[in-house]
C-alpha cells in the first residue's frame, strides 16, 4: 500500500517488493497476542531458516503462528540448491510446542488446515500450552487425494500397505513413490507395507508398536531430507527409546551429505538420489538379502 502511490508519483522506477521472512513471522506473533490467528507462506528454504528465530520466540512467547512453507526438498527442482530445502526438519522439529505436518494430498492439506486453526483457537482459550503449526508441501501437483483422508486421525500415522517383511515411511509427495515400490516389491516376492507419516516431528507409540510388530520389525524410512538429522533419525531415537526391542532392522534412505542441483523435475532428482519408486524398493529388497 505505500508503494502504490510512490510508483504512480514516479512511474520511470522499478520496484521488487519483497518479504523479510523474519520480521513476517515476528510481525504474525505479535498479531497472535492480539487475538488473531496468524498465517504465513513462503518458501520452505528461507522459512525454516530466516524464520527459525521468530518461531522459537513465537513459541517461548505463547504467541501461536500457522506456516504454509512450501517447495520442500527437490520439489523445487527448477530454481536448484539454494531454493532446495533439505535441512528444514533439523531446524524445525525440536522447536518444544511445534507440529510440522507434511500432507499428501490437497484433501489431506485442507483438512489438516481446518483442524490446527480449530485446535489453535481451542489452545488459546485454554490452559494447555499453545502450538505453532508448520505445514511443509512441494511445489507440483499432487494428487487431490489418496482415498484414506476421511478416515485419518489427527497426530496419527496411517498404514496404507499392510506388509509381513517390512515397512516402508514416506510423506508428502514421496507417498506416490512409495506406494509404486511396494508395487514392485510384490513382483519380486517381497512383501513390505507402507505408512503415511505426515506429523513429521511427533511419535504416536501404539500405533507403531502395531505397525512394526506387525511387519518383521523391518523399517525404511525415505525422505527428500539430509540423512543427518532427518525424519528417519527422529524416527528411529524414539522407536529405539519407546520400544526397545521391536525394531530388528532399520535404515534410512534420504539425501547423503550433498546440496541439490537444478533439474526440469523432481522426479529427476529422486531418480539422482535413489528415491523414486525402483530406487525405494531396490533399498528395501537390500535390507532382507
Amino acid at each position: 500500500t505505500g508503494i502504490a502511490p510512490f510508483h504512480k508519483e514516479f512511474p520511470q522506477y522499478s520496484y521488487d517488493v519483497g518479504v523479510a521472512e523474519s520480521n513476517m513471522i515476528s510481525m504474525a506473533a505479535g498479531m497472535s497476542k492480539l487475538g488473531f490467528l496468524p498465517i504465513v507462506d513462503t518458501f520452505v528454504a528461507f522459512g525454516a531458516t530466516k524464520g527459525n528465530l521468530p518461531l522459537i520466540m513465537a513459541s517461548l512467547s505463547e504467541a501461536p503462528v500457522m506456516a504454509l512453507f512450501t517447495h520442500l526438498g527437490f520439489q523445487d527442482a527448477a530454481d536448484g540448491a539454494s531454493h532446495q530445502s533439505l535441512t528444514y526438519f533439523s531446524a524445525l522439529c525440536s522447536i518444544p510446542n511445534t507440529t510440522i505436518i507434511c500432507p499428501a494430498s490437497s484433501k489431506e492439506a485442507e483438512k489438516l488446515v481446518e483442524s490446527c486453526l480449530e485446535k489453535m483457537q481451542q489452545e488459546k482459550q485454554g490452559k494447555d500450552h499453545v502450538h505453532n503449526y508448520i505445514f511443509v508441501t512441494g511445489r507440483e501437483d499432487a494428487p487431490s487425494q489418496f482415498g484414506f483422508e476421511d478416515q485419518a486421525t489427527f497426530g496419527v500415522p496411517r498404514l496404507l500397505k499392510q506388509g509381513k517383511q517390512g515397512l516402508i515411511v514416506t510423506q508428502g509427495n514421496l507417498l506416490g513413490e512409495g506406494l509404486a515400490a511396494v508395487e514392485i516389491l510384490k513382483t519380486k516376492g517381497f512383501d513390505f507395507g507402507l505408512v503415511h507419516h505426515p506429523f513429521l516431528n511427533s511419535f504416536e507409540k501404539t500405533a507403531w508398536k502395531n505397525f512394526l510388530s506387525q511387519s518383521g520389525g523391518v523399517l525404511l524410512s525415505v525422505e527428500d531430507h539430509q540423512e543427518k538429522g532427518g525424519i528417519g533419525s527422529f524416527l528411529l531415537a524414539q522407536i529405539q527409546n519407546e520400544l526397545p526391542g521391536i525394531l530388528k532392522k532399520g535404515r534410512i534412505l534420504g539425501v547423503k551429505n550433498s546440496f541439490g542441483q537444478s533439474a526440469y523435475n523432481s522426479i529427476d532428482l529422486y531418480k539422482h538420489h535413489g528415491l523414486d519408486a525402483h530406487g525405494i524398493a531396490k533399498t528395501a529388497q537390500e535390507m532382507l538379502t
